[in-house]
């Protein structure tokens, strides 16, 4: 992210829900609980320790911390932390 940009999301799939589609959002993201879809495109996302992702992903910054499985096309900034798992699908 840049200096200026906050770690705070305008959304939120928060830690115990689910949803499955396409989203596409100005700002940023922050996934607690799981998403599923063909497409997420987004400013920003951050996947949290809980966060689930089976998508697609495409954003100026991404900070994943949970599970993602699915091509994350990052023009920016891409940070995955150690507790991280990624699999490209």
């Amino acid at each position: 992210f840049k200096k200026n940009d906050s770690l705070e999301s305008n959304s939120i799939i928060g830690e115990g829900s689910y949803f499955k589609g396409e989203f596409t959002l100005k700002g940023t993201l922050r996934v607690e609980g799981c998403y599923e879809g063909d497409k997420l495109e987004v400013d920003n996302v951050i996947i949290g320790q809980t966060g689930k992702v089976k998508s697609n992903i495409k954003s100026i910054a991404a900070v994943i911390e949970g599970i993602v499985v699915g091509n994350i096309e990052g023009q920016a900034e891409l940070c995955l932390c150690r507790q991280a798992e990624y699999w490209e699908r």
